[in-house]
């Protein structure tokens, strides 16, 4: 076997497949399509580079993945199963199914998104316990809501909103039987950090009937039984997906502290920039950085 593997994927979204939403990130005057757009464009061999310069410092290999074709064979893969879902989707799924190839390979891999920013010397394979699955949750205690606040329409949540992926993870497992808390939404994870090892990939078995899970997921969209502010929300989403299937498999993670996974949503968040291990520019303003 191999020595340990980082990987990141970086495909361009055409503007003309670009998920429909005027959405914002805080304090900007482009939309979010907009913004990524930009930013990638005049960042993304800067993004490349801080990934190679960390995987070297920790003794791993780096491979990005692009638009090639293992991924255009993926991506006639899920159009096959279903013509509504986006690529941006895609290639959030695309995630699992990388890991499953690399870890033909390697012992264990570390993927990151294209906007994670590596702040330190730090090795993640020695800091984490890949006997489970190193990842983060999406969303702070103090922002946690009730089932019953969700389903008396107390708040609406967009196709990638935290809140979404919860209720949405939530009443899959319901579809399928599978035990879960009932009087709370059930924790979203945010899969822009993650670590693997073969056991824990195949316990995951995250593509397992996977034509009817998707499925099923439309058919939740379109449930009249669920208040639409909340159908509004569904999609068919890897992170919803990755809920769902650790409950089905009843699998346990290891949670990344923070500095292991510092979201970066304004200015203001990099006054503690340097303090952070990885950090997750999600408002791409690639710039406070380079």
């Amino acid at each position: 076997m191999k020595k340990n593997c980082i990987y990141s994927i970086y495909i361009e979204i055409p503007r003309k497949e670009w998920d429909e939403t005027d959405d914002k990130y805080p304090e900007d005057k482009l939309t979010k399509n907009e913004r990524s757009w930009n930013s990638y464009e005049k960042y993304k061999n800067e993004l490349h580079e801080n990934k190679v310069k960390y995987s070297k410092l920790i003794n791993a290999d780096y491979i990005q993945f692009g638009y090639d074709q293992d991924y255009i064979n993926f991506e006639k893969k899920m159009l096959s199963i279903t013509d509504k879902i986006s690529k941006y989707d895609i290639i959030n799924f695309y995630k699992f199914d990388r890991a499953e190839h690399l870890l033909k390979t390697y012992d264990k891999i570390l993927f990151l998104d294209y906007d994670v920013i590596c702040n330190t010397e730090k090795n993640f394979f020695k800091e984490h316990d890949l006997n489970k699955i190193p990842i983060a949750k999406s969303l702070k205690e103090d922002l946690d809501v009730t089932m019953e606040m969700v389903l008396k329409e107390e708040g609406t949540w967009g196709i990638r909103s935290p809140f979404g992926k919860r209720i949405n993870t939530y009443f899959l497992c319901q579809e399928y039987d599978i035990i879960c808390p009932s009087h709370e939404i059930i924790p979203a994870y945010n899969t822009a950090i993650m670590g693997f090892s073969k056991k824990t990939i195949n316990e995951l078995n995250y593509f397992d009937n996977f034509k009817d899970l998707i499925k099923t997921m439309e058919t939740l969209k379109n449930d009249n039984d669920i208040p639409e502010s909340v159908r509004n929300a569904f999609g068919r989403d890897n992170e919803t997906v990755f809920g769902f299937r650790l409950y089905e498999n009843n699998l346990q993670i290891h949670e990344l502290e923070k500095k292991w996974h510092y979201i970066v949503g304004d200015e203001r968040d990099m006054k503690k920039f340097n303090e952070n291990y990885f950090c997750h520019m999600i408002n791409k303003r690639f710039d406070y950085y380079f």
